[in-house]
């Protein structure tokens, strides 16, 4: 081994390229041969095999894999071994094979690769930070993981709370860890996500989050009634989404009347505002849980003022309650915002950014911004539709609060 114009060789095979004032020491205490600068390591080359508890970002002797080493670890006897400058062989004892991962390939990099390192704020580094080989997209976790999968048999990247940051070739069980669409048969369980670029949809802890990328905030998704149930994984049928538990038996489910569908899907939305959305693979939506990121919706506020009644429409704020006539009144929960999205009609509560009227069984009550929210405005005939139906009163004359209730009707 040999220095020279500031690159290092073994047997004449370029290690480390372009990095002046390298300085190589031997330290017999802990046998390890140790490239530095400025004090900075730079490589290192051990005597034998690194033993590690866990290959992990909070151990600062077990955080970086640097070429012709070797490493054990014990938690999962994962081994790994870091050959020449740009070949990384990993794999389990129980499969009796070593897999193989060219670095250089797979980046494209033309320089030797020396150090592979998982940093404190989850990135996955190159060359002591000179690359990115994954670069954390939301907040920090405590720490992070490099390790072999059980069930994949693939190289993946997890953090502290269980999620999948990073897989080689983008693989975790039957689909690519970063998916914007969950397709039938494939896996959406805890640690697992969908990622839709600004924002991702994961479920972690028993819950299924919304995650603005951006302003690196986290909202729960209430998609059941079932506040204390422990969420695991989300199952998409043919012609149903069901939410399970660890035991596999379902927390709630939703099911569309609709022939069933091989394309089914659960996905992304993102052309207007941030959500999920379940469909049947030709954007029939069945199911949407919509989030926008917008402090202020885009229209303003307006009574939905029912002349014949003298009334407007009005919500206590509550999900699942119904929707009643009242006496008008300047206040948010008698007003509603006339919203857009995705070429569909929503009236969304003022009071209740992220609840809007929806029907259920012809009566009209507030809840989330799905297909049963989806309705229509006649300007003509200044009335509003779901499907074929109108919104109206109930008249009858042997109860005096009936003109209070809303319900869906024969249009006249």
């Amino acid at each position: 081994m040999y220095m020279s114009k500031n690159n290092f060789y073994i047997n004449d095979d370029m290690m480390i390229n372009n990095n002046k004032g390298m300085i190589l020491e031997y330290n017999p205490i802990i046998d390890k041969l140790i490239m530095s600068n400025n004090n900075k390591h730079i490589w290192e080359l051990y005597g034998g095999i690194n033993l590690c508890d866990y290959l992990i970002s909070n151990n600062n002797t077990c955080n970086t894999l640097y070429s012709l080493n070797q490493m054990a670890v014990k938690r999962n006897t994962e081994f790994y071994n870091f050959k020449g400058n740009n070949i990384l062989e990993y794999g389990l004892p129980s499969t009796k094979q070593l897999l193989s991962f060219n670095i250089t390939d797979y980046t494209n990099i033309k320089e030797p690769i020396y150090a592979l390192s998982l940093s404190n704020n989850g990135n996955i580094e190159l060359n002591n930070g000179k690359y990115l080989l994954h670069k954390e997209y939301f907040v920090a976790d405590d720490y992070y993981s490099l390790l072999v999968e059980n069930e994949s048999k693939n190289l993946v990247l997890k953090s502290s709370t269980g999620e999948y940051k990073w897989a080689l070739n983008k693989l975790i069980t039957n689909r690519p860890y970063d998916a914007s669409e969950i397709k039938i048969g494939e896996s959406f369980k805890e640690g697992e996500m969908l990622y839709c670029g600004d924002y991702s949809n994961i479920i972690l802890n028993g819950k299924l989050l919304y995650r603005n990328h951006k302003s690196k905030t986290s909202t729960e998704i209430k998609y059941s009634s079932n506040y204390s149930a422990y969420l695991y994984k989300i199952v998409v049928g043919t012609k149903s989404i069901s939410f399970r538990d660890k035991n596999n038996e379902d927390i709630d489910i939703l099911l569309t009347n609709n022939k069933s569908n091989n394309n089914s899907r659960l996905r992304c939305e993102k052309s207007s505002s941030h959500g999920i959305v379940w469909d049947n693979g030709n954007n029939q939506i069945f199911w949407k849980y919509t989030i926008n990121d917008s402090s202020e919706p885009k229209s303003n506020a307006v009574w939905l003022y029912n002349k014949y009644y003298n009334k407007c429409l009005y919500t206590n704020g509550f999900k699942n309650e119904p929707i009643t006539y009242e006496d008008c009144v300047d206040h948010n929960k008698y007003k509603w915002y006339f919203e857009k999205i995705d070429g569909n009609t929503y009236f969304i509560s003022a009071a209740k950014h992220n609840l809007c009227m929806r029907a259920i069984k012809n009566r009209m009550t507030l809840g989330e911004c799905d297909e049963k929210a989806i309705l229509k405005y006649i300007k003509a005939s200044k009335s509003i539709k779901s499907s074929n139906k109108c919104l109206s009163g109930i008249d009858d004359n042997n109860d005096p609060y009936s003109q209070y209730e809303v319900k869906l009707s024969s249009c006249n």
